[in-house]
């Protein structure tokens, strides 16, 4: 089972590629560190905002909660009752990124597709206002930046 609600990104910044220009690199660099990434208006700044990072989705209440770990164009999912206290590997599987407008307003957006073989239809994550959020489900609370730390 796939389970995919919310996501984190860590702050783990250092291996941000070099081919995008320094003052993109700067800002997203900035933003990682401050655990808020915020309007993606590339491929390429989507690229550089989601790999090497990990997102978590620790709602309180959530029977659920749910980590991404993306790098390399792969993504490693977990899973988790509150109650375990650890996080359960569930799959890891390759993602691409693919540029989509809204059918609202047909504003564009750039979105990380999850290729699982659980689902048939592939999730799409987008990053706005900080948060990663699963297209479709954006006011469930997204995913936030960074691993959650059980004591």
């Amino acid at each position: 089972m796939l389970c995919i609600l919310g996501v984190v990104l860590s702050s783990n910044d250092d291996s941000i590629s070099s081919n995008t220009n320094s003052s993109i690199t700067s800002l997203l660099k900035k933003q990682k560190s401050q655990g808020e990434i915020q309007a993606i208006k590339n491929v390429d700044e989507m690229q550089n905002a989601i790999d090497n990072t990990v997102w978590t989705h620790t709602k309180a209440g959530d029977l659920f909660w749910f980590k991404l770990e993306f790098k390399g164009g792969k993504v490693k999912t977990y899973r988790a009752f509150p109650s375990d206290g650890k996080w359960t590997f569930e799959e890891e599987c390759p993602f691409t990124l693919e540029e989509g407008r809204f059918i609202d307003d047909g504003k564009r957006y750039i979105a990380a597709v999850i290729k699982t073989k659980d689902l048939s239809t592939p999730p799409k994550f987008i990053i706005t206002n900080g948060h990663l959020n699963w297209l479709g489900f954006i006011d469930a609370g997204g995913f936030v930046l960074g691993d959650y730390e059980w004591d």
